[in-house]
């Protein structure tokens, strides 16, 4: 979800076959911080007994169901070129 929204956000449509405007009023900041930074701060994810979790907005990637944490291997936005990555630290 998050690399979808960041993508919107940053004014581009992920689907590969789409020529759609993009109109978005937030930003990629707030979306992190809606979705993630919040989410942290509440959960005290990140704390000395805890793996940080941090994520890379200029990473740009490919959708694909093999790569996912997901048991069946396939997702609806296979193929979709996405922005933003989530990244494991410690």
């Amino acid at each position: 979800m998050l690399p979808l929204l960041l993508t919107v956000a940053a004014g581009a449509w992920p689907h590969p076959h789409s020529d759609r405007p993009v109109t978005c009023n937030l930003t990629p900041k707030d979306i992190l911080r809606l979705c993630f930074t919040n989410p942290n701060q509440i959960f005290r994810l990140g704390a000395d007994d805890q793996p940080r979790i941090t994520v890379d907005p200029s990473i740009e990637w490919t959708i694909k169901g093999s790569d996912l944490h997901s048991r069946c291997q396939w997702t609806p936005y296979e193929g979709w070129r996405v922005q933003g990555k989530i990244i494991a630290v410690g």
